[in-house]
């Protein structure tokens, strides 16, 4: 017993030996420095996402998916089961009240366990709803819910999903097209959205036929296509006495408005749409959108007050609408940079990138005002280097970076981003322009001392004709002459 003592105590001696020699590594002292640079890079690539709210690190759900993908299927029954039930049986938040992805945690599991286990119909139900509201709005967890969808796409986001109903598919769809398109998936958006109008067309669903040609208006890049898709959704929505329909096609067409600088017009509508109410479902408006809309408005036509922007974000924090905060964040930091209010357009401005941040998201016109900003107070060490970073991310803000160019004194790159500025401004050419951007980068230009380019206007002809416009007009068409014809018809004595 003593010798066996004795052992162990010699064993313990040199592990401590060992653990010294170990601590004073060069290995050792670099660890720290290499697990935070690995972090990092697992975030800037996707594969590692950060809940600043929570506080906890989660894989992307793709790579999990991965993971999960090599149970067998008896484990995976056997085990999701258990995940569901437990899952099933715990307290949980309101999902409407949720503000961190935290708050969701047990009804994502319940989803994609049901998912893994193959059990669609169940995953559908569990999903819709609520949870799916709030994944989109309170928390903006767009590469959570395209997770959750791909599942029911397994042959591509243009074909419907297999064993639903035309109802099921058409909500699938738009779902998965909501989630691509805040995932800068456009081209994958647009196939799954018309999916969901060609359902919804089928089916005589005119209320979702409306919704449809909306969602399917922030897809398209060309001003022009946008403004005819949002006219027929309004033509639908007159045509079956659509007030809700109304009001949210009449708030994006105000908005368009005001982009192309139409004031008089975009201010007309504003008139009626302001008194039709707020009393809408959530999953049609977002609480505190008209007010933040009509900010923005004040703001491209140069008469904003603190007021507007004051009572916008009350209504959108009391709604627990994420991303309409986070751009109030982003229009007051623009605003007060303008004004030259450099402290207080820094606060805006890092809050609009933090919260970009946090849901894996990039605001780039915010990251150019805020380095812009920070120049102004003395608070940007290298400049340049901060300018060229910018200049090579996955998305650019040409007018924002044109204007920190101009300030650092680099004439040559403020002239190459002013006139690409000016070239998206122009977009599809008069009327279809981004009025207040075109007239930024035009000052911009003339600043620099550069020839504002002669472009060429709007061609009709240039416009790209969707799959299924001709089903579209045709239906419309056919709407229309049912309702003129139900008018004309007379009317029985009594």
């Amino acid at each position: 017993m003593l010798q066996k003592h004795q052992a162990a105590i010699e064993r313990w001696k040199e592990y401590e030996h060992a653990v010294e020699i170990w601590s004073k590594s060069t290995e050792f002292r670099a660890a720290p420095q290499e697990l935070t640079k690995t972090i990092h890079d697992l975030e800037r690539r996707g594969l590692l996402l950060y809940d600043h709210q929570s506080k906890r690190y989660d894989l992307h759900p793709v790579v999990r998916g991965i993971a999960a993908g090599g149970l067998k299927p008896a484990e995976r029954e056997r085990y999701g089961q258990r995940v569901v039930d437990y899952f099933s049986r715990q307290a949980h938040r309101p999902y409407a009240e949720a503000e961190t992805l935290e708050d969701l945690r047990h009804g994502i599991h319940i989803v994609r366990t049901l998912l893994k286990m193959g059990r669609f119909q169940e995953a559908y139900y569990a999903y819709s709803g609520d949870l799916a509201q709030a994944l989109k709005f309170n928390v903006e967890a767009d590469a959570e819910c395209m997770s959750l969808m791909r599942p029911f796409f397994p042959h591509g986001w243009s074909v419907p999903p297999e064993g639903f109903g035309e109802r099921e598919r058409s909500y699938l769809a738009n779902e998965a097209a909501i989630a691509l398109r805040a995932m800068g998936q456009r081209k994958e958006s647009l196939a799954a959205f018309g999916v969901a109008l060609l359902t919804d067309l089928r089916q005589k669903d005119w209320h979702n036929v409306r919704t449809d040609l909306c969602n399917i208006c922030y897809v398209l890049s060309r001003s022009a296509k946008a403004v005819q898709y949002l006219i027929l959704a309004q033509d639908v929505a007159g045509l079956i006495d659509d007030g809700m329909g109304l009001f949210v096609t009449g708030l994006d067409r105000f908005d368009q408005l005001a982009e192309m600088g139409q004031w008089k017009k975009a201010e007309e509508l504003w008139r009626v749409l302001d008194p039709m109410g707020r009393n809408w479902p959530r999953h049609a408006y977002r609480p505190g959108n008209a007010e933040r809309t009509y900010a923005r408005f004040r703001f491209r036509r140069g008469d904003l007050r603190e007021e507007d922007l004051a009572r916008a974000e009350r209504l959108t924090k009391e709604g627990k609408n994420r991303l309409g905060l986070r751009d109030l964040h982003a229009l007051r930091g623009e605003w007060r940079l303008e004004q030259g209010q450099w402290l207080l357009a820094t606060e805006s401005l890092i809050e609009a990138v933090r919260m970009a941040r946090e849901v894996g998201d990039t605001n780039a016109r915010a990251e150019n005002q805020l380095a812009l900003g920070k120049l102004h107070l003395r608070q940007l060490p290298n400049p340049r280097h901060v300018a060229e970073q910018l200049a090579q991310a996955r998305e650019v803000s040409h007018r924002a970076l044109a204007e920190l160019w101009t300030f650092i004194g680099d004439h040559d790159q403020a002239k190459k981003h002013a006139l690409e500025a000016y070239k998206r401004a122009w977009a599809d050419g008069e009327p279809y322009v981004n009025r207040y951007e075109l007239n930024k980068s035009t000052a911009l230009l003339k600043q620099l001392g550069t020839e504002i380019p002669k472009l060429p206007p709007y061609d009709p002809i240039k416009d790209e004709k969707l799959p299924w416009e001709d089903e579209v007009a045709a239906a419309i068409a056919k709407l229309r002459a049912g309702k003129k014809a139900n008018k004309t018809k007379p009317k029985r004595r009594k």
